[in-house]
């Protein structure tokens, strides 16, 4: 696999500022119609970067936009479905592109702020961000919050395959602008370029030991290429949206100004067994007298569900959901050997219904509006509980985060799958 191997500190040089870089020309912005919002699209370009463009999704009927999720790898992951389907339920814009990093804390703004006024949203340059960076991204990310003068953009930084730890934890400047942004960490177990589980054994808890607002999670047998992050990123926004966004907030009038994130809110979950996850003891991070340096560090109950349910190294079955009009009906497939006892049917932390006879059917209108986490815990004859993979439901709707992908890769000429 070729992957890169730019350093922090490689990613810092080219995200420098450049007074003497003009801004790039700019194409005209083309809009269209694209699952029930509108896109616009513009391609820019400098002498010797011909391969720049940005992408900005907005939800048919949202008045006012509260957030916007932001993709740092390529426009076309503008056209995720999954995204759409997320950022409906929240009131959130999608903004993806593929910039040069020289001066883009001046670019992205200008561009986004263009793309909004196009589509009738000016509000979107005020809102605050919900950035994924995958891999060299995530260094830029930490590059782009430094450099951009305004210290409210960034909601919370979702982060996968990204090498080390992009931070220097002894800089008092950089602990001061990150102890209040809340980071989250996807790592592919089988990925290379972080060598695997030793991030989460070996780098995160150096994380830890600095107290930062940071979670981590392995994305079991996933390479470079997180395919599965949307069920631990989506209640992730969520929680830090409950926290850090004002409820007196009026994009239209002015930028949004982010509460930060308290540093004795959160929950932690520990000491944690990497090889097997999932199965400690969580409690309110003030209530904590363990090693933290042991522990997983997260923003509230319903996200420690729904990263239990993630990090289960053994699926012990699927959920099988089934979309109606009014309710969504839940059942397990491809269930294991084990022999299943009871089922307890999750909506993150909320218990949606049990059930003790196969299929487990479930029949629930609780997960008709917004998006869920949806799971189920299989208490087993020797009455541990193990747990299926958590699936995500918008507005009764699953949505397969494999098909945002496909979508991406397709709208970009190259399928990744």
């Amino acid at each position: 696999m070729a992957v890169s191997r730019l350093t922090p500190d490689d990613c810092a040089a080219l995200a420098r500022p450049d007074p003497n870089l003009p801004p790039p020309e700019e194409e005209p912005i083309a809009v269209e119609e694209l699952n029930s919002g509108r896109i616009a699209r513009r391609k820019l370009h400098h002498e010797d970067r011909q391969d720049q463009e940005v992408a900005l999704w907005i939800p048919d009927g949202v008045k006012e936009i509260r957030g916007i999720l932001v993709h740092m790898h390529h426009a076309s992951q503008a056209v995720r479905p999954d995204f759409h389907e997320f950022a409906r339920t929240q009131g959130f814009a999608v903004y993806c592109m593929l910039v040069r990093w020289t001066n883009f804390h001046i670019v992205l703004p200008d561009q986004l702020a263009k793309l909004g006024a196009e589509l009738g949203h000016p509000e979107v340059a005020n809102v605050p961000w919900a950035a994924i960076g995958g891999s060299r991204n995530v260094a830029a990310l930490r590059c782009y919050v430094q450099l951009d003068p305004n210290k409210n953009r960034l909601l919370c930084i979702l982060a996968n395959g990204g090498p080390g730890i992009a931070l220097d934890l002894q800089d008092p400047e950089q602990m001061s602008l990150f102890k209040g942004i809340p980071i989250i960490s996807v790592t592919g177990s089988d990925d290379p370029v972080v060598e695997g589980m030793d991030w989460v054994k070996k780098v995160y808890p150096e994380i830890r030991s600095a107290g930062l607002p940071w979670a981590a999670a392995p994305d079991w047998n996933g390479d470079h290429h997180c395919k599965t992050y949307d069920a631990v990123y989506w209640p992730f926004i969520m929680a830090t949206m409950s926290v850090r966004y004002p409820a007196d907030a009026a994009p239209s009038q002015d930028v949004v100004r982010l509460k930060p994130f308290p540093r004795d809110r959160g929950w932690l979950v520990g000491p944690v067994n990497w090889d097997d996850p999932g199965h400690e003891n969580a409690v309110p991070a003030s209530d904590y007298l363990g090693d933290p340096k042991q522990a997983v560090w997260l923003p509230d109950a319903y996200t420690v569900a729904a990263w239990r349910a993630y990090v289960a190294r053994k699926p012990v079955a699927r959920v099988d959901p089934e979309c109606r009009a009014t309710r969504v009906i839940l059942r397990l497939r491809n269930m294991t050997p084990h022999a299943i006892c009871h089922v307890r049917y999750w909506d993150g932390n909320r218990l949606l219904g049990e059930r003790s006879k196969p299929p487990y059917r479930l029949a629930t209108r609780e997960i008709n509006a917004g998006t869920h986490v949806v799971f189920a815990s299989c208490t087993d004859s020797s009455a541990r509980d193990q747990y299926t993979k958590p699936i995500i439901i918008c507005t009764g709707k699953y949505v397969d985060q494999q098909a945002g992908d496909r979508a991406a890769g397709e709208a970009e000429g190259t399928l990744r799958l």
